[in-house]
């Protein structure tokens, strides 16, 4: 939306070819982590913690595993890539927002796990709490890096809050388990 409003509706399609490109791998961490929350539940439940540990840190490792090489080669290979899928189409600026995008989405599909920990361990409430304190933020990213830089600035402003968003999940996730080692 604030691609469309600050730059041009021509720069919703011309990011849209790359972050859906990205968004597509989504589909591993999702699958794990479906997954991943009745694990969650049922071993919070039986007060299996250890086990409950266990599980998100394989299925954390899983999922890099997966998602890590899937990034190399975006990052790698982003030019014929999109040459390739969008001909002519594929200007440097769009490469570059595949690039900046690369890493956001492998920080994102991390993201999943600490999401789904918290969400089996009865704390849904702080997923959401996060997601209200990134809101502005990233808002306010994506208008200055918008403004600056167009769709090259909109994938910056996308990978920083979808690091962002991985790194108060695995916090927040932490924190809620705190204990659980013991």
């Amino acid at each position: 939306f604030l691609l469309g409003v600050i730059a041009s509706v021509g720069a919703v399609g011309l990011y849209t070819a790359p972050f859906e490109l990205v968004v597509r791998v989504l589909l591993v961490p999702g699958s794990i982590a479906a997954t991943l929350f009745p694990a969650v539940s049922s071993f919070q439940g039986q007060g299996r913690g250890l086990e409950m540990l266990t599980l998100a840190r394989k299925a954390s490792a899983a999922v890099a595993v997966l998602v890590a090489p899937f990034t190399l080669v975006l990052l790698i290979f982003a030019d014929p890539i999109l040459q390739l899928w969008l001909g002519p189409n594929a200007i440097p600026e769009t490469i570059l927002a595949l690039q900046i995008l690369a890493p956001g989405v492998l920080a994102n599909s991390l993201a999943f796990i600490p999401f789904s920990v918290l969400q089996g361990v009865g704390r849904a409430d702080l997923t959401g709490k996060l997601h209200l304190i990134e809101l502005p933020i990233h808002i306010f990213l994506a208008w200055v890096l918008i403004s600056r830089w167009g769709i090259t600035g909109a994938a910056t402003a996308w990978t920083i809050r979808a690091t962002m968003d991985a790194t108060l999940l695995f916090f927040a996730a932490s924190r809620a388990n705190k204990g659980i080692e013991h």
